[in-house]
């Protein structure tokens, strides 16, 4: 009967926590898709009827906002989490999340920037017609991209390099 015993007072523990992580996802992801239903109203303008790649980026924007909302709720989930020996990485997990959530939505709407950007290039300048100018075109997109990309790994990682950094101590003498 004893070889349960260290189980269950663990289990016992961490039930309050493991609750507390349940309730505080639920509300989050009932705020995130409220949030997205109101913005999705709100953007939803006649003025952007006549720009087709305008409108369907506004509706990227809405889920990268429900995205992030949902990310940052299981940030604030995983740090109140407590599991013991475990605790630490749930802990480091929810500091990573908004930055890696931060670089998922500059990717998402980074790419599809780069494309009406490009696209509305190619209309005003006609390059569609000449084989040369729809190369240049593409070979500006993948530049584009690349630097999108940079950005948003340096934004993901950049959390990473200073986690394992020894903190830098000012002494006044």
């Amino acid at each position: 009967m004893a070889w349960y015993s260290p189980l269950v007072h663990a289990l016992t523990q961490s039930l309050p926590s493991i609750v507390e992580f349940i309730v505080i996802v639920i509300v989050g992801v009932i705020v995130a898709y409220g949030v997205a239903a109101v913005l999705r109203r709100a953007l939803s303008l006649k003025y952007f009827e006549q720009y087709p790649e305008v409108k369907g980026l506004l509706g990227l924007s809405v889920g990268a906002v429900k995205a992030f909302i949902i990310l940052v709720t299981l940030a604030i989930a995983f740090s109140i989490l407590q599991l013991g020996p475990a605790t630490l990485y749930m802990k480091e997990i929810a500091n990573y999340l908004p930055s890696l959530a931060s670089a998922i939505i500059l990717l998402t709407l980074g790419v599809a920037l780069v494309n009406i950007l490009v696209d509305y290039i190619q209309r005003q300048v006609g390059g569609a017609s000449s084989p040369f100018m729809a190369s240049v075109f593409n070979i500006l997109k993948f530049g584009l991209y690349a630097v999108i990309i940079k950005i948003a790994v340096q934004l993901s990682i950049f959390y990473l390099d200073t986690l394992h950094q020894p903190p830098t101590s000012s002494m006044t003498s």
